[in-house]
């Protein structure tokens, strides 16, 4: 039970980590080391792990207001990754 819920807290986060720096990466087309840098983050960050910083903020953040989940708090949580 624990596990189902963690993994979809782990995808929740994988689908805001991907959409923050893809948002990073077009905000910077301009910028060819700046594109390069954010693609290479990008990537890093994309090759897995298992995501425990930001699972833990989400679940300390839920655990004091379980209506608190947002699309703001899971970019929150990608600070600590």
């Amino acid at each position: 039970m624990f596990m189902d819920y963690y993994h979809s807290l782990v995808s929740s986060i994988n689908r805001a980590l991907d959409a923050f720096l893809s948002e990073q990466i077009d905000s910077v087309k301009d910028n060819s080391f700046l594109e390069f840098f954010y693609r290479r983050v990008h990537s890093f960050l994309s090759s897995g792990g298992k995501r425990i910083r930001p699972v833990l903020l989400l679940l300390s953040a839920g655990s004091i207001s379980p209506s608190i989940f947002s699309d703001s708090l899971y970019r929150i949580s990608l600070s600590v990754e």
